[in-house]
């Protein structure tokens, strides 16, 4: 009995360290997905404009962000979410 206990705890550290190897890996040589290293920021500016949710206007405190990038033609618009989940 005590040698099957032993070779279970060996198998099961093996195991675990051939997938714990695999899955750190695999997630080091893939890139994240929220970040390019292509594109590059051309321009940030702050931007006051109103906020609406749910046909209610948002006061914010801090300003959206408008970030152009050097591929994207497209502007995207950054807002506070902690000012918007505090409002909700």
């Amino acid at each position: 009995m005590e040698k099957f206990q032993i070779k279970s705890l060996i198998l099961g550290l093996l195991l675990g360290i051939i997938g714990t190897s695999a899955v750190l890996g695999v997630s080091a040589s893939s890139e994240p997905s929220t970040v390019s290293s292509l594109e590059k920021v051309e321009s940030a500016n702050f931007i006051n404009s109103k906020v609406y949710f749910y046909g209610e206007e948002v006061s914010l405190k801090n300003p959206l962000v408008a970030i152009k990038k050097d591929n994207s033609s497209k502007t995207q618009l950054y807002m506070p979410m902690k000012e918007l989940l505090e409002y909700m």
